[in-house]
């Protein structure tokens, strides 16, 4: 077994293979108990520079720190994180006998499901308290205990670094966000990667607490994992079918719909024609000048102010090895520190080099794999690394600053990389920890995530790029649009889209609904001819035909009678003694509960004129239409 953080850990064989964090197993000398050592792959990292790997490195740990860990939940932090032989290597704790759920068979029923997503959002939920996101709730991520409940471990903000700088594609990752690398960083695509893990274990046959999660439309989703926990009894209602009023009121709408001719079709703010913002200049305040970190190797770490001068000791000269700051003398018995008054044994004088800070005495010895170590017990980093310490207070926040808001960044090989601060309102709201090349930076600067001319709404939120054809929606986040992703339309249509109108296209397919469903709500007594449902219900030419005569006339019914009248005789009937009516073409049949002969009519369609919310509308009815209204489920039709 190899020994890794100093002894305190024995770091044994491979326990689960991964292309970016393989896990091994380990075991703590002290107590003997077993952990679980992570690690940041080299594999994972080739075609990287050198600092790029230093710097990717550095925010996997920050990541690892930012989430303090917690009673009972492992990885959520971890006990230790460091380097070892240029590698970051993070231990948890182990699950005894733990299965990785990608290895397993598991499902799921509907309480054991809500048990799962409970659990693990409570763990997602640490994350996004603390302005990260997991990134990789996977099954090769959740690992099952021997009582079978599940944790996440693992994480994915190296592998969503990489995704950008590298220029890859997840496209068998199940969440829109992490299909599209400019929302690869929603807190929501946790949740929808959640949902879709449940979704496999327990396949939902209706209407679920899930719905929501799984919906691509993002306005309908919850953006994190403590809004996910709140809405958890949430049930969505499936759409029922359009009616005459509902489409009645698309038209009343589509008759009074107006924008003004910038206005954003998803919000109503100002579609803005934006201007990529000049060179070197902060893409979070627009203010200051982005410049490289003006550190020097020679600067004190420890207080940020002294000068480190060097220094190498010798056996006429040693320096003290208990606190590697004073200088040793001579005395009668021995030697004598002149800082510590330390006494040390002159068995463990060797020649060395320090560097001594000549304000505070601190001194950087040289440790393993090039680095220097601070004091006996500190931290032991490469000297860009300390100076790196020195000019900014935090190690792992790159080589670039700004000095008008602190912004702080990593700029190397064509890409940079926002590193602090994570939240915001602007380009850090969407764009810190991404890995952009360096020409498109000053577009996202000021909204777009293209670098091609377009319009952005000033809220943020919204994003077209110009092209002959219209407009193409590029980025639309919590909003109606945000389903139509990389369609292209003109601003109209888009205004029509964002209020769940029909496009131009569509109009006419509209229409023939609209006439379908006025017919439905005829048929089904809901409309009469004055557009009221106790009304008149028909008048017009009709011709009797009996034992082969015919008589003109005309056929009128209402609620409670049907009558009709010839040029010598009426008849009369009511309908509550009616047992029905039928139809072939545009005959008639009225068929009797009584022993009285049925009627038949050859009956001439009717023009029906109604005056509706969104204006006059005109519609034939025929036969078929009056025959349904009064329809019986089962129709005996006369031989």
């Amino acid at each position: 077994m190899t020994p890794m953080a100093d002894g305190r850990y024995l770091r044994g064989e491979l326990k689960w293979a991964d292309p970016v964090h393989p896990v091994f197993l380990a075991q703590e000398v002290a107590t003997g108990a077993e952990k679980w050592a992570w690690c940041l792959a080299e594999t994972a990292t080739k075609g990287l520079g050198t600092d790029e790997r230093r710097m990717l490195a550095h925010l996997v740990r920050r990541a690892l720190l930012a989430v303090p860990p917690r009673l009972g939940i492992p990885w959520l932090g971890a006990e230790w994180v460091g380097f070892e032989g240029g590698t970051l290597w993070w231990v948890t704790d182990a699950i005894p006998g733990a299965v990785r759920l990608d290895e397993t068979s598991v499902t799921l029923d509907t309480l054991e499901r809500d048990r799962w997503a409970q659990r693990l959002l409570l763990i997602i939920e640490q994350w996004h308290a603390h302005g990260w996101i997991h990134g990789d709730v996977t099954p090769r991520a959740v690992f099952l205990d021997e009582d079978g409940r599940p944790w996440l471990g693992g994480m994915g903000v190296a592998r969503n670094w990489l995704a950008d700088r590298l220029d890859q594609d997840d496209l068998t990752d199940p969440t829109p966000e992490g299909r599209d690398r400019r929302r690869m960083h929603l807190p929501s695509r946790d949740l929808f990667a959640l949902a879709a893990l449940l979704d496999g274990l327990h396949p939902p046959t209706g209407p679920d607490a899930l719905t929501p999660w799984r919906a691509l439309d993002p306005a309908v989703r919850p953006v994190n994992a403590m809004q996910a926990r709140s809405a958890w009894a949430f049930e969505s209602v499936p759409p029922s079918l359009p009616t005459w009023r509902h489409l009645d009121a698309i038209r009343v709408a589509l008759q009074d719909l107006k924008f003004a001719r910038r206005e954003c079709p998803a919000c109503g703010d100002v579609l803005e024609d934006p201007k990529p913002a000049k060179a070197n200049t902060c893409p979070v305040c627009l203010a200051g000048r982005w410049s490289a970190y003006q550190a020097r190797e020679g600067m004190c770490p420890a207080c940020q102010t002294g000068v480190l001068r060097h220094r190498t000791t010798s056996k006429r000269r040693p320096a003290c090895p208990e606190c590697d700051r004073g200088l040793l003398i001579k005395t009668k018995t021995g030697w004598k520190c002149a800082w510590c008054h330390a006494q040390p044994d002159t068995g463990t004088l060797t020649e060395r080099e320090l560097f001594i800070c000549e304000d505070c005495d601190q001194a950087l010895a040289p440790a393993a794999d090039k680095t220097w170590q601070l004091g006996p017990d500190g931290d032991a980093w490469t000297m860009r690394e300390w100076a790196e310490l020195a000019a900014t207070g935090e190690m792992g926040l790159g080589n670039g600053m700004c000095p008008k808001c602190d912004a702080r960044g990593h700029t190397e090989n064509g890409y940079f990389t926002l590193l602090s601060p994570l939240t915001g309102s602007g380009y850090e709201r969407g764009y810190s920890l991404r890995a952009l090349r360096k020409d498109i930076v000053p577009w996202v600067a000021v909204g777009q995530t293209t670098a091609n001319p377009g319009l952005v709404c000033r809220s943020g939120d919204v994003e077209f790029d110009t092209t002959p054809q219209g407009l193409k929606l590029v980025r639309a986040e919590s909003n109606p649009i945000a389903e139509h992703l990389g369609q292209i339309h003109d601003l109209g249509t888009w205004h029509r889209i964002a209020r769940d109108l029909p496009t131009a296209e569509e109009e006419d397919d509209l229409e023939e609904l609209f006439n379908d469903a006025l017919r439905l709500a005829y048929g089904q007594g809901e409309l009469g001819l004055d557009g009221e449902a106790n009304a008149l219900c028909w008048s017009g030419r009709a011709v009797w035909v009996k034992d082969g005569h015919r008589r003109s006339g005309t056929l009128r019914i209402t609620p409670d009678r049907i009558q009709f009248r010839g040029w010598l005789r009426r008849h009369m009937g009511l309908v509550s003694q009616l047992k029905g009516m039928d139809f072939d073409g545009e005959r008639l049949f009225v068929m009797w509960r009584e022993s009285e002969a049925d009627w038949e009519f050859e009956v001439t369609p009717i023009r029906w004129n109604l005056v509706l919310p969104s204006g006059r509308r005109k519609l034939e009815l025929t036969a078929s239409d009056l025959a349904r209204r009064f329809a019986v489920p089962e129709r005996s039709r006369p031989g």
